[in-house]
């Protein structure tokens, strides 16, 4: 009994420590100049919260599966807290998504013009604009949405973004502005939602 209390005891302080770190990322980008640099420090706060989440979740085989791909561990995480505390889809989520989903071509995968991850992300986007033709929940539009915003930061952190590129800053803006308008509702809930695990 006393060891259970020991390991329970462990595992709350690693948990906090984690988000701490989360915590401090997003202080770090919130705070950044530079489009890129300030994306990139979101998603890796982002990154440190979806994984810790994902982890406490993984304890039965098909949640085991399923989260071993990295971006279904971005949308399980936006799901459960969507679901369990109904945040709002604000205004300017909405306007920044808008102008994302025209983007003219589509945003995807460099590399990959006609393989799984262009073709996805072409869907992502039909998906996005049906929900927001039909008003429709947040998580309608936030989980399609979700996926574009993965490929760019993909696109971002295997170098396939270029800083001198306009419409290549412009997409990483409005995934910032996309990320910064949903990922802190996850964050600011995270502890109570671990306390109730």
């Amino acid at each position: 009994m006393i060891e259970d209390k020991v390991k329970l005891k462990n595992v709350w302080e690693i948990d906090e420590f984690i988000i701490q770190r989360a915590e401090r990322w997003w202080k770090k980008a919130i705070q950044e100049k530079d489009p890129f640099d300030k994306f990139i420090a979101g998603w890796i706060s982002f990154n440190t919260i979806y994984n810790l989440i994902a982890r406490r979740r993984e304890h039965t085989v098909q949640n085991r599966n399923y989260l071993r791909k990295e971006y279904n561990r971005v949308r399980f995480t936006i799901e459960i807290f969507w679901t369990r505390y109904n945040f709002p889809i604000y205004k300017n989520l909405v306007n920044a998504i808008q102008v994302f989903v025209n983007f003219n071509p589509p945003i995807s995968y460099r590399d990959s013009p006609v393989g799984y991850n262009w073709i996805s992300t072409y869907s992502q986007i039909n998906s996005v604009q049906s929900a927001l033709k039909k008003n429709t929940n947040t998580l309608d539009i936030l989980i399609p949405m979700s996926k574009i915003i993965y490929a760019v930061r993909c696109n971002l952190f295997h170098g396939e973004k270029n800083e001198e590129n306009a419409r290549d800053i412009e997409v990483v803006k409005l995934s910032w502005i996309v990320m910064k308008n949903f990922y802190p509702n996850i964050l600011n809930q995270c502890r109570d939602f671990l306390s109730r695990e």
